[in-house]
């Protein structure tokens, strides 16, 4: 056996043992985003039909690979609130989302990608607006229906 056959060899199997502990320890990043779990379930059964399925896969790569700050969308998912903010706070992710999936941030470095929320000015507190209020409390059964049913295919 040659010997640059064994340094080869070596510096191979150092390289396959160190590389799954990094990968370990960038997806320890997601704890703050509750693994992109809505804790709320009016957002999750919206995540469920836009299709999300709680993988948000595009985003984690985005984040792992392409330094994508999301730290600005790390409230919705721990959240209880269902509100106008939580709301456009989704519509954003599933942009990002959607552009991601075609392709369209490959090579692209997103580490200085301003994901602030949309600024309401003056008006702010319409952000606060509540929209549990105007969910029937008779769909809440059928909601965690659709949701128990959709989680089980994922």
């Amino acid at each position: 056996m040659k010997f640059s056959t064994m340094i080869v060899g070596a510096f191979a199997a150092v390289a396959a043992t160190a590389a799954p502990v990094k990968e370990e320890a960038k997806r320890g990043q997601f704890d703050s985003f509750n693994n992109f779990a809505f804790q709320n379930q009016d957002l999750l059964y919206l995540s469920l039909i836009q299709n999300f399925d709680g993988g948000f896969g595009g985003i984690q790569n985005l984040i792992l690979n392409q330094g994508l700050n999301f730290d600005a969308f790390g409230g919705l998912f721990n959240s209880q609130a269902f509100g106008l903010d939580q709301i456009l706070q989704l519509q954003t992710i599933a942009l990002i989302e959607s552009f991601s999936n075609q392709g369209l941030f490959q090579g692209v470095n997103l580490g200085n990608l301003d994901t602030g929320l949309l600024n309401l000015g003056l008006i702010s507190n319409l952000g606060n607006l509540g929209l549990d209020s105007f969910i029937d409390s008779g769909l809440n059964s059928q909601i965690a229906a659709v949701i128990s049913q959709n989680q089980g295919k994922s």
